[in-house]
């Protein structure tokens, strides 16, 4: 929830949440938030796998985990979704 509350609070989309936030910020041809310079078409890849990622993101952890009626994961696969979600929120803080 923090990823999204995140990029809500970054790009001014009150109202927009989940896949369909992540589809509209981080599209490759007119994103709200650049994960690089996108100068060439290896950039827009990147930044279209990244929205790939983002739109994952909230359909497969966020909303598993945001209800509060998931079971509890181990330390093991927590520590994976933690090194994970550090990976998108470093992205997404870097200045382009």
């Amino acid at each position: 929830e923090l990823f999204e509350k995140l990029v809500i609070e970054g790009t001014n989309s009150p109202g927009e949440f989940g896949i369909n936030l992540m589809r509209k910020v981080f599209d490759e041809e007119n994103p709200s938030i650049k994960i690089n310079k996108l100068e060439n078409e290896d950039d827009k890849k990147e930044q279209k796998g990244f929205k790939y990622l983002a739109m994952g993101t909230m359909g497969c952890i966020r909303n598993k985990f945001s209800h509060g009626d998931a079971d509890q994961i181990d330390f093991l696969e927590g520590f994976k979704l933690l090194c994970f979600l550090s990976y998108m929120l470093e992205a997404i803080g870097k200045d382009q």
